[in-house]
Formats: C-alpha cells, sequence, structure tokens
C-alpha cells in the first residue's frame, strides 16, 4: 500500500498514568505505521485526575485533547443525573463535556477512523460503560470509520436489558478487534459476530526501552529476581460489615493480606522479590499500585528481600524491567502483557474476564491463572503456584517464543481490517 498521511482518533483511553493506556498507545501506534506509514495520532482521553500526558510526551506525532471532566453540581452533572434517575437513559448519556469536546476533534480535523482503546471499557466491570457507548455515538453522526481496538468486551448478563441494548450498539461499530477468544465467544453468543475479528493486544507491539535504575535494584535484578505485581483492585473480593467507608476498610484488609501474600513467596522461593507498579492514578492508595505496594513492603519489612520499583518508569522501561525478570505474576493486565511479550513465563492473578481469556489463549488452558477471590482467601496461592511455574521456566520460555510471534501476527491483522475498512468507506 502507499504510504500516505492518514489520521487516527484515539478515544476513550485513560492517561498514561495507567502504563497499560500508555502501552496501548505505543503499540497501535507501531502498528498503524508499520502497515500506512507515517500518521496524525489524535488522543482523546479521560483523564478525571488531570494528566500531564502532552507534556511528557515521547512522540511527536500524537496530539493530546484529554476531555475536560463534568464538575459535581455543574449543569452538567446534573444532566447526567437526571437522565440515569428519572428518563432511564442507559447507555445513552447527554455527557455535554465529553460531547462537545469530541465533537470538536471530529469536526476539526480530517478523521480517517476513531479508534476506541483502554481494553476494558466496554464491560461492568467499572459500572455501566456509558460514557463509551456516547463516544460510539458521537462517531456515528460523522459518519467515521471507528473500530473499538484490541478489546475485551463484556460480559453485560447482570442487566438482560442492558445486555439488549449493547449488544444492539455494538453491531453497528463498523470492527470490534477482540483480543481473546473468551470475548470473541461472548460477542457470539448475544449475537454479535459479522463485525469481530480475533486479534491481539497491541501492547504485544511496544518496544522495551532500557532505562537507569536505582542501584540495589539494579543489582538484585542482575543476580536474577521474581516479578510481582499486586493491586488494590483486589480489595473488591475483601468481605467486610463495615458498609460505611466499605473500601477504605476492605483496602485496610487487603493491604494485610497482600503482605502475607509476599511472605509466603520469601518463605518458598529463593530469589528477591520485585514488587512492579504498573498503575499510579491517585494521590492515595485506591487506584495507585506503588503506594500499595510500597505500604505491603513496609509490612513484609525484608529490604534485603523485597524491593519496590520506582513509579516514575513510563510502560516501555517497565516492559524492560518486567522482562528482566526469571518469572512473573501480575493482576494488571498490561503488567502480564508486558511479561508475556517478552517472553517471561507469566502467571496472569485475574478479577475479570479478560485474564481468562488472554491466560487461555497464550497457554491453551487454565494452569497459570489464580482467581483473585482465591488469593484473598488463600496467601499462600501464589508462592504455590510461582514455584511450580519456576519449576517450568525452561519448558514455559521456549512456548512463549512459539506463540509471541502468532499474536504479534494477530495485532497485525487488527491494522490489516481496520485499513481495509477506512478503504472501503473512502
Amino acid at each position: 500500500m502507499e504510504h500516505l498521511q492518514y489520521t487516527f482518533v484515539f478515544a476513550g483511553n485513560a492517561s498514561y498514568r495507567n502504563r497499560g493506556c500508555e502501552a496501548i498507545v505505543r503499540g497501535t501506534t507501531k502498528l498503524l505505521r508499520e502497515q500506512v506509514g507515517e500518521s496524525r495520532f489524535i488522543s482523546s482521553y479521560f483523564a478525571p485526575q488531570g494528566c500531564e500526558d502532552a507534556q511528557k510526551e515521547i512522540d511527536s506525532a500524537i496530539v493530546h485533547r484529554p476531555f475536560i471532566p463534568i464538575e459535581k453540581a455543574s449543569i452538567a452533572w446534573y444532566e447526567n443525573w437526571v437522565s440515569r434517575r428519572f428518563l432511564k437513559r442507559e447507555g445513552r448519556l447527554s455527557i455535554a463535556g465529553i460531547g462537545h469536546a469530541f465533537r470538536n476533534v471530529l469536526a476539526e480535523n480530517s478523521v480517517n477512523a476513531v479508534l476506541m482503546l483502554g481494553g476494558d471499557n466496554y464491560s461492568l466491570d467499572y459500572g455501566p460503560p456509558d460514557r463509551f457507548f456516547k463516544l460510539n455515538e458521537l462517531t456515528l453522526e460523522y459518519n467515521i470509520p471507528f473500530a473499538i481496538w484490541g478489546a475485551s468486551i463484556g460480559p453485560f448478563s447482570r442487566s438482560y436489558r442492558y445486555e439488549r441494548w449493547a449488544a444492539d450498539a455494538l453491531k453497528k461499530v463498523d470492527l470490534i478487534c477482540a483480543r481473546e477468544t473468551e470475548t470473541q465467544a461472548y460477542l457470539a453468543s448475544i449475537g454479535v459476530t459479522d463485525n469481530v475479528v480475533l486479534v491481539a493486544d497491541p501492547a504485544f507491539f511496544m518496544e522495551p526501552a532500557t532505562c537507569t535504575l536505582p542501584d540495589q535494584l539494579e543489582k538484585i535484578v542482575s543476580q536474577g529476581a521474581i516479578g510481582v505485581n499486586l493491586s488494590p483492585l483486589l480489595c473488591r473480593f475483601i468481605e467486610t460489615d463495615k458498609y460505611i467507608h466499605r473500601q477504605r476498610e476492605a483496602l485496610r484488609i487487603w493491604q494485610t493480606v497482600a503482605a502475607d501474600v509476599v511472605r509466603a513467596l520469601i518463605k518458598r522461593l529463593e530469589f528477591p522479590i520485585i514488587l512492579i507498579p504498573h498503575v499510579v492514578y491517585s494521590a492515595d492508595m485506591s487506584n495507585n499500585d506503588y503506594l500499595f505496594l510500597k505500604r505491603v513492603a513496609e509490612l513484609v519489612h525484608e529490604p534485603e528481600r523485597v524491593i519496590v520499583s520506582p513509579p516514575d518508569l513510563n510502560a516501555a522501561q517497565s516492559k524492560w524491567l518486567i522482562g528482566r525478570m526469571k518469572i512473573f505474576a501480575g493482576v494488571r493486565t498490561h503488567s502480564t502483557i508486558a511479561a508475556i511479550s517478552s517472553g517471561v513465563p507469566t502467571i496472569c492473578i485475574s478479577y475479570s474476564m479478560k485474564a481468562r481469556g488472554i491466560t487461555k489463549d497464550v497457554y491453551g488452558g487454565l494452569e497459570w491463572l489464580i482467581d483473585g477471590r482465591d488469593l484473598v482467601k488463600t496467601p499462600e496461592l501464589l508462592a504455590e503456584c510461582l514455584g511450580n511455574l519456576l519449576g517450568q521456566e525452561v519448558k514455559l520460555r521456549a512456548h512463549l517464543d512459539t506463540v509471541n510471534p502468532l499474536f504479534r501476527e494477530r495485532a497485525r491483522e487488527a491494522t490489516r481490517k481496520l485499513i481495509e475498512v477506512v478503504g472501503n468507506r473512502g
């Protein structure tokens, strides 16, 4: 194909404070450049806590156009509240701040396609995904080709009404790039098939980037270490009787349990443990892996055996660090993709469907998957599984060397299908 200048909008992502969101962008730009040459990328993402992505951007072809968050008690906030409470407009919220900003992006640029990023936005894991479906509707208004890109979708089965509405909305999407077979199967079960293609997460294509590590961390890594990502997310599986401040109490309990998880690791395994954060959103530890892992390390209090990596490594640098581990286990999906795509034998700790699908596709089964519910109940489980994984390290590295090229080819298939859709519209 002749290398032309394209303009792609990346919509619905979050900021680079989530290294997974950054990894999706880096992998996607690499894939698109490989397919169509140098292009322009407009990143329109949600930044409720603000972000510094534009100032820290390392790719001059990416223009940042974040959505202005809706302030509580503003006109737009009341409009959303009334829409949900009284009009029962599930999935069809008139999100004024988002709508205005996104319409400007679509109207003011010659956009060839809109890619809905984010990985697992179209699910109920974080509440109804109304705002993402709103982006779909806005894109349709402008008759611009759009794809849900490298995604895990659903399930929406908790609400039959929502599931039927979501299925109808998903059928209107030009292209759905499902990153694992569990999503593909679920979409088929609700009648969404004609626009679905099985791909792989674009983060498989992100290149690692070297960096200078603190001296103690570099010494431990170079001698051989086990990488672990534990996340505040798993506090959702902690049962507590305190309805008021439930999340705060659940998070406090999960810190203690996570410390027991790490103690079991250092008791069973001879290698040092590197705790690696992958999301550093909030100023507290509710959605900040670094603050959470730092507290866990303090509770364990074994500084010679347990160390937390710095919070300021970007996605590519984090992948480089993770790629140097002997073995790895992670809660955050893109921490596990960083490991798998680097050939590091990996255990996925699941809190949603996506980990199940990725693990099954990579390993051909669920032997190397731990349900987060099981881990919070049995802290020794991770040590047992990592011990088994370590015993098969050589065999599993050979397996990953075989499957990774297949996954990268799947990722390429997404770009080929996308350009095909764009060409048909042209």
